[in-house]
């Protein structure tokens, strides 16, 4: 089984960076469970329905600002605010 807790602040005695009680659309994080015996159980929902899934599960997060910089061949497939390049290369 794969699940994901955004609430779980701590694991194994360390802490965790990330952890969240409500998510960025004010709706409170629950834990979910992913996959199940190999199968797709569920997503990661904000609060744009998919089909199947009306309600969100407090997983709406926001997207991470760019910043100003040269951009690595990944521009354009959705991938580029985790592919910055430093300035100058």
């Amino acid at each position: 089984m794969w699940s994901t807790n955004p609430g779980l602040k701590s694991y194994g005695g360390k802490g965790l960076v990330g952890a969240y009680d409500v998510d960025e659309e004010g709706v409170p994080a629950q834990a979910v469970k992913l996959v199940v015996a190999g199968r797709l159980e569920n997503y990661l929902l904000g609060r744009e329905p998919v089909r199947d899934f009306p309600q969100s599960n407090g997983h709406g997060r926001a997207e991470l600002p760019v910043r100003q910089g040269r951009r690595s061949r990944a521009e354009g497939n959705g991938c580029e605010r985790f592919f910055e390049l430093p300035r100058g290369r």
